[in-house]
């Protein structure tokens, strides 16, 4: 929808944009390992695989959706000193999906998600959700000499970045022939969880429990895919531009020079871009089961940062060029 009005007390000229988008999956693409069989049963239920992940069928679901929320409010007014013209936005996304796809061949599309189980991953939060995004734009502009334009353009976003997912370090103890891929369990209080073989265990367990505490994992089950939330970024960009004369009568020059990460370039901690590295899971805790008990084995716990600096997406750059119009 569109809605145009005027306030009397702030000007007239205001327009709110808004949109909803709901997308539903059909036939989305997913791999399973048809090579895998099922020879025991994990202490949390989970199934254990004979670790001969090499066949891959490719199939299809239908579980998964998108739901997107987006809205704005733009208006433009002069002044003595120039002629400013601005919007700010925001959008929400809540998007699930049961396997990112997030390669390009098959064992690589199978083995890059978080999943609780190999085979059956389920529906989770999707790799590519952008919770929440806001935007601004802001834009000056004023005619010098003639008709010739100086104009600067502002833009910037604040936006939570990708999730993330906690899994076991190294081998599966799931014997699905993955690494740092299976979604971790979290024992609950104490050392009362039938689950786990305390007495073998080596995991100072007082720090493993702020460490999943402060990341809201529940205690007494398995991680859910996805559910890390991204820290907030923010970036912005700054356009600057100068109309000329052309060669000929109607033809127009136009200069300009564009820096990116504006931030950046004022101070090297701003601008400064965190992500969860791909694909996007953090390895906290090795694990076994115990063939004797059938418990798991925690060893060499990690109080892994999920997200670390992009250096290419932190630096500040400039762009200058010509633009000739005829």
């Amino acid at each position: 929808f569109t809605y145009d009005f005027d306030m009397i007390d702030f000007g007239d000229g205001f327009t709110i944009n808004g949109d909803l988008l709901y997308s539903s999956v059909n036939n989305a693409a997913l791999p399973i390992a048809i090579s895998l069989e099922q020879v025991g049963t994990a202490p949390d239920g989970r199934p254990i695989y004979d670790e001969n992940a090499s066949d891959y069928l490719l199939t299809n679901t239908d579980e998964g959706s998108t739901f997107v929320a987006s809205f704005s409010i733009a208006n433009g007014f002069d002044t003595v000193v120039g002629d400013f013209d601005w919007s700010l936005g925001y959008a929400y996304t809540d998007a699930e999906d049961v396997n990112p796809m997030t390669s390009s061949v098959a064992n690589s599309n199978w083995s890059n998600v978080a999943v609780a189980d190999a085979n059956n991953p389920g529906l989770g939060t999707s790799n590519y959700e952008i919770p929440h995004r806001f935007t601004l734009r802001a834009t000056w502009e004023k005619e010098f000499f003639a008709d010739f334009a100086t104009r600067a353009t502002l833009f910037g976003q604040a936006f939570q970045a990708r999730p993330y997912s906690f899994t076991y370090a190294g081998a599966s103890p799931l014997g699905d022939d993955t690494f740092g891929r299976t979604l971790v369990y979290v024992p609950t209080n104490g050392v009362d969880d039938p689950n786990i073989n305390y007495a073998a265990s080596s995991v100072d367990w007082d720090a493993f429990f702020r460490y999943t505490d402060s990341y809201d994992l529940s205690r007494g089950a398995i991680a859910s895919r996805n559910s890390g939330e991204g820290q907030w970024n923010n970036r912005f960009d700054l356009r600057l531009e100068q109309e000329l004369p052309g060669a000929m009568s109607g033809h127009r020059t136009k200069v300009f020079a564009v820096m990116e990460n504006v931030g950046n370039f004022l101070n090297d901690d701003w601008g400064s871009y965190y992500q969860a590295g791909f694909p996007q899971t953090t390895e906290i805790v090795q694990a076994e089961i115990d063939p004797v008990t059938g418990q798991y084995i925690y060893s060499s716990f990690d109080a892994a940062n999920p997200e670390r600096k992009s250096n290419s997406l932190s630096v500040w750059a400039v762009r200058l060029g010509v633009k000739y119009d005829f």
